[in-house]
C-alpha cells in the first residue's frame, strides 16, 4: 500500500556503560618519605617495558590496599601511553599517562594493588620509574579531608620570583589561606612548571629531608605542564621544591591528610567514567560526542553511578585532555563558583595529556568541570573517599 506509515526507525540503544565495584576494604593513608621504588634504568625492581606485554611489580607494601606514587615513562620507543592497573585482569581501557616518543612524562596515581602487587601496560617498549610517597591500609590513621581548591603559591606574581636551577625553595603550605591546618602532615597538591627555556624537571619533597632523588614534574622548553603530588609536610608546615632548569611553578591545593580524621579510602576497579567522544549518551556525559565548549562548565555525576558508592565525598580520578582546538585549561571542582586553579594544561598541539587528581565532589555527589577552550575530556575512576 503506497499511503501506508512508514515503520518507525529502529533506534540501537548504547552498550552498557563500563561499571566499577570496591575491591577494598576502607583504609586510611600512610605517608611515607618520597622514595624512589623501582627504576629500569638502573635494573631496580623492574626492566624496561617491552611493547603489549604487561610486567608484575610487587611493593613493599604488607598489608596494603592501595599505593600512592608518581609514575614516569623516560626514552618511549614512540608516541603511546602508560595504564597502571590492578592486576588479574586484562588492561582495562584507561591510561594513567600519555606521552611523545623520546619525551620524559610523569603523572601521580594511588593505583589499587592485588596481593600487593601493580601491573603495568604499554602499548610501546618505555623505561618506568616508580616514586613512592605512601601506602593506604585498614590500620592506618591519616584520613582525607577534602577542600575546594585553591592556588598557594604562583612564581608568576608580583615579588615573587621564578625558580632558579638548583635552589631550594620553601613554600607554607600550612596555615595560609587555601592552605591545610597546621595539623596536616601532608597535603594534595597539583604543581605545573610553565614558561622554562629548557626541559627538566621539579622534586617537591618535606625540607627536613634535605633533598630527594625523585620527581614530580618533568617538562620541556616552554610547556605548561602540570602533575599532581601528595607531599609529606615538615614540621614547620612547608614543602620545599627544587627544579633541574629556571622555571615559574604553581601550586594549588585540593586536600590534606591529618591523623586520626578525615575520610578513608575505598578502591574502585579503575574504569573511564567518561569520554565525550563517545557517541552513547552513558559515556560522554550529556555533550553528545561534542568536544566541551570553550568557557563552559560540564558537570557529571559520580557519586552513585555506575557502581561508585553513593556515600562518596571525594574522588581519585585521572582526567585526560584529547584533540584540543587552542592551548588553553581544565579545572576539575566540586561544583560551584568556578576556582583560579587548573588540573590539566594543553597547546594547539597537544593530541593526549593526563593528569590525576583527588577532588572533592558537590553535596549531590557531582564533578564540575570547566575547560575555557574546545577540547574532549576523558575520566577515568579509580577509587573514593568516604
Amino acid at each position: 500500500d503506497p499511503n501506508a506509515p512508514l515503520p518507525d526507525p529502529v533506534v540501537t540503544p548504547p552498550p552498557p556503560a563500563p561499571t566499577t565495584k570496591a575491591i577494598s576494604d576502607k583504609a586510611a593513608f600512610e605517608p611515607v618519605k618520597p622514595v624512589r621504588y623501582a627504576d629500569s634504568r638502573a635494573n631496580r625492581r623492574v626492566v624496561r617495558l617491552k611493547a603489549s606485554t604487561p610486567q608484575t611489580v610487587t611493593m613493599d607494601a604488607d598489608g596494603a590496599t592501595a599505593v600512592s606514587a608518581n609514575f614516569t615513562v623516560d626514552r618511549p620507543s614512540a608516541d603511546g601511553f602508560l595504564t597502571v592497573y590492578t592486576c588479574g585482569a586484562t588492561p582495562p581501557e584507561i591510561s594513567t599517562l600519555n606521552f611523545k616518543r623520546s619525551h620524559a612524562a610523569a603523572n601521580q596515581a594511588v593505583v589499587p594493588l592485588t596481593a600487593g602487587k601493580l601491573c603495568l601496560f604499554s602499548p610501546v617498549d618505555t623505561d618506568i620509574i616508580i616514586d613512592v610517597n605512601g601506602y593506604f591500609r585498614t590500620s592506618a590513621k591519616t584520613g582525607f579531608m577534602p577542600v575546594k581548591p585553591a592556588r598557594l603559591y604562583d612564581s608568576r606574581n608580583a615579588g615573587v620570583a621564578r625558580l632558579t636551577a638548583g635552589i631550594v625553595r620553601k613554600i607554607k603550605v600550612e596555615g595560609v589561606a587555601g592552605g591545610a591546618p597546621k595539623s596536616a602532615n601532608a597535603v594534595a597538591v597539583n604543581i605545573t612548571a610553565a614558561n622554562s627555556a629548557a626541559g627538566g624537571y621539579i622534586q617537591a619533597y618535606p625540607c627536613e629531608q634535605n633533598g630527594s632523588e625523585v620527581s614530580n614534574v618533568n617538562f620541556d622548553a616552554g610547556d605548561v605542564r602540570p602533575n599532581s603530588a601528595i607531599v609529606p609536610t615538615s614540621a614547620d608546615g612547608t614543602i620545599c621544591v627544587v627544579s633541574s632548569v629556571n622555571t615559574d611553578i604553581f601550586i594549588d591545593m585540593s586536600g590534606y591528610f591529618v591523623d586520626g580524621d578525615g575520610y578513608r579510602f575505598t578502591s574502585l576497579r579503575p574504569i573511564r567514567l567518561v569520554d565525550t567522544r563517545s557517541a552513547a549518551s552513558n559515556m560522554n556525559g550529556g555533550t553528545n560526542g561534542n568536544r566541551l565548549a570553550a568557557g563552559k562548565v560540564a558537570r557529571f555525576r559520580v557519586a552513585g553511578t555506575r557502581g561508585v558508592p553513593s556515600d562518596a565525598k571525594a574522588a581519585s580520578v585521572n582526567l585526560t585532555a584529547v584533540d584540543a582546538i587552542g592551548g588553553g585549561y581544565l579545572t576539575a571542582y566540586p561544583c560551584g563558583t568556578v576556582p583560579a586553579v587548573s588540573n590539566v594544561n594543553t597547546t594547539a598541539t597537544t593530541n593526549a595529556i593526563a593528569n590525576g587528581a583527588m577532588i572533592p565532589l558537590s553535596a549531590e555527589g557531582d564533578l564540575c568541570v570547566y575547560s575555557d577552550h574546545a577540547v574532549h575530556l576523558l575520566i577515568g575512576i579509580n577509587g573514593i573517599w568516604s
